[in-house]
């Protein structure tokens, strides 16, 4: 079988999400796998092994033994496209790129690898998506995002890209598609993908909750210390909401499942989030945590109640208008630790993803 190499028109369209799926309908052929994130960009170390952080959510699932580093040959930090380009260099990349293939492929049927946004991405490099596809021997499978007009307008580019390197593309996937409009917004995308000479094999709904952070994740993007609540790190925020002004006006903007950040020094606000009975509700039903902001600690006597409310409660040095751009303009992805989201994942390609004809077409290729 030929490698799936799996694509994007931008950022942030769900590859990884459509790669927990697509790993999870393999393995239920029967299918062994190996996941492959070639150049990654955002890496995390665990254990003394530094891997693209995508390589630790799948690894578990394809029950990898292998070191992460060779999952995730080529990191990008900071300052190493700048250093490339003074001493431009693609042979030793290519190099670890290969090897590291060779591993996975000796150990599996099927290998699916996951590209960084689009066809282009990586070009500064002399690895672009279209380049490392085609090194690989894959065919890609392109992600778009659930609209019709850019969707197909985008979709044109990467495939004329992947088609000048001579990479076949099996077909495009669409996510994250408003459910008032499903079946417009599918009809549409089925008739424009024909008219450029692929296929849509897969029309997936938008699901909000895929995309809210926990706690945690939260937590260790801004820095922040835990105060307490350890044990309920693993809550979701579903909105989050900065309480500066008068309790009177805060209790109207609580919604379900809210973090609420607060000047550490409110102490009114603190009691309102923490109280049992405001306006009639009980708020702690409502707020999942509490941020406390510009290293402002509440006495001994609050800090007692917070610790009771069993809210994790975490405390930050910055203002509360930093911590609330940050935490808005963050977009968390999911963590080995979600199963639920997970579990969503892998339920939404099942339903909605024509893998069969996905797995018919890499063998037809091979």
């Amino acid at each position: 079988m030929k490698p799936i190499y799996i694509a994007a028109t931008g950022q942030h369209v769900g590859k990884t999400t459509m790669s927990l799926g697509l790993l999870a309908a393999f393995k239920a052929q029967g299918l062994r796998c190996q996941y492959f994130k070639p150049v990654g960009q955002r890496w995390t170390e665990h254990d003394g092994q530094k891997a693209d952080e995508d390589v630790w959510l799948c690894k578990d699932l394809v029950e990898s033994t292998l070191p992460a580093d060779v999952m995730s040959p080529v990191i990008v930090p900071r300052g190493f496209v700048t250093d490339y380009l003074n001493n431009p260099d693609p042979e030793p990349l290519r190099s670890k790129i290969m090897t590291a293939q060779g591993r996975l492929r000796e150990l599996s049927d099927l290998l699916l690898v996951e590209g960084t946004g689009h066809a282009g991405v990586g070009s500064c490099l002399d690895l672009s998506n279209a380049v490392v596809a085609k090194m690989l021997g894959a065919a890609a499978l392109l992600i778009v995002p659930g609209g019709v007009g850019s969707s197909l307008d985008e979709t044109a580019l990467s495939l004329a890209l992947f088609q000048a390197h001579g990479v076949p593309v099996i077909g495009v996937i669409a996510n994250k598609i408003y459910r008032d409009k499903y079946d417009k917004v599918r009809r549409a995308l089925d008739i424009g993908f024909k008219r450029r000479g692929t296929r849509l094999l897969g029309a997936i709904p938008y699901e909000p909750e895929l995309s809210y952070p926990t706690i945690h994740q939260i937590q260790e993007d801004l820095g922040a210390s835990v105060l307490c609540g350890h044990a309920a790190l693993n809550k979701v925020a579903a909105h989050t909401m900065v309480a500066a002004m008068e309790p009177e006006n805060v209790v109207h903007y609580i919604e379900k499942n809210s973090l609420v950040i607060i000047p550490g020094d409110r102490i009114d606000n603190i009691l309102l989030a923490i109280s049992k009975d405001p306006v009639g509700n009980d708020a702690t039903r409502n707020i999942v945590g509490i941020v406390l902001t510009g290293g402002l600690m509440p006495p001994a006597s609050i800090m007692t109640l917070l610790n009771e409310s069993g809210l994790p409660i975490l405390m930050c040095n910055d203002d509360t208008y930093s911590v609330a751009a940050e935490i808005s303009r963050r977009v968390f992805k999911i963590d080995p630790g979600d199963r639920d989201k997970i579990a969503a994942a892998q339920r939404f390609v099942r339903d909605y993803v024509d893998v069969r004809t996905i797995l018919s077409a890499i063998r037809d290729e091979s």
